[in-house]
């Protein structure tokens, strides 16, 4: 076997961890809040958007909260409802900048809250789920009943991508 067969099995093989396992693309990440392991990974374009729905826990109706990818942050930009009531912000709380009715409920819009993360803490109630490109993922379903994850934009390995898609 020539001398160079072996160093350049060592460089492919060197190569091959790199592909796989260097953080490069950044994508909707679902993590465990206390570990930062990776649960879920999800890409999406600066801009796009995608909802978390919940049951509220007042009036046990469906809350959707829209939230827009605005480069490393996450932007809640409006929210749903299709019950008014108890525990349902308005105007007059400082949130959003109009309120309307519309054929799928109520809606808060012009919150434009930014963050970086979205700590969520799993339970029957809310009952969390993911509205991602025409799917909706339960959350609850896929992770236990008093998981604390959390929801960031973050850069994840071409392994991550194959392990912890939905």
């Amino acid at each position: 076997m020539p001398p160079l067969v072996p160093v350049f099995a060592l460089l492919l093989a060197c190569l091959a961890a790199a592909v796989l396992f260097l953080p490069l693309e950044k994508q909707l990440v679902i993590a465990d809040y206390y570990s930062g392991s990776i649960l879920l990974c999800l890409p999406l374009s600066d801009g796009e958007e995608f909802s978390i729905r919940f049951l509220h826990s007042v009036n046990l109706s469906d809350v959707t909260d829209r939230i827009a990818r605005q480069g490393d942050l996450l932007v809640c930009r409006a929210t749903l409802f299709t019950a008014y009531g108890a525990g349902i912000p308005d105007l007059s709380d400082g949130i959003g900048t109009e309120f309307s009715k519309t054929e799928e409920g109520f809606l808060l819009s012009g919150i434009d809250k930014a963050q970086r993360e979205i700590p969520i803490l799993l339970q029957e109630v809310p009952n969390h789920r993911l509205l991602y490109r025409g799917r909706e993922i339960n959350l609850l379903s896929r992770f236990s009943s008093g998981t604390l994850i959390v929801l960031r934009m973050q850069r994840v390995s071409l392994w991550n991508r194959l392990t912890h898609s939905p």
